[in-house]
């Protein structure tokens, strides 16, 4: 019914558009799937030409990114919060 996943997460990094794969400590997770979506990550992972491990690393820095993209939007709508008097009056003057 259930099929277990063992996930390697590897990091791979891009600069100067030059792939640069960095060496990191490395944890196994363990993750509980139903079979039938177990098969169709599998069939996914296949034709986009990457292994099942790679497309769950994907997936996780995706995830991620959105969590790190929403944790900075509520920081500066915190800070912000209160000051749209102030910032209209910076507007005004940049424009002009």
């Amino acid at each position: 019914m259930f099929n277990s996943l063992l996930i390697h997460c590897q990091i791979d990094a891009f600069s100067s558009g030059k792939h640069l794969l960095r060496s990191y400590d490395m944890s196994a997770l363990t993750v509980r799937l139903p079979d039938e979506k177990h098969a169709r990550l599998k069939a996914l992972a296949k034709s986009r030409g990457t292994s099942l491990n790679r497309l769950i690393d994907e997936m996780t820095t995706l995830i991620l990114a959105e969590f790190d993209a929403e944790t900075r939007f509520r920081v500066r709508a915190v800070r912000g919060a209160g000051k749209v008097a102030c910032g209209l009056v910076l507007l005004k003057k940049a424009a002009s």
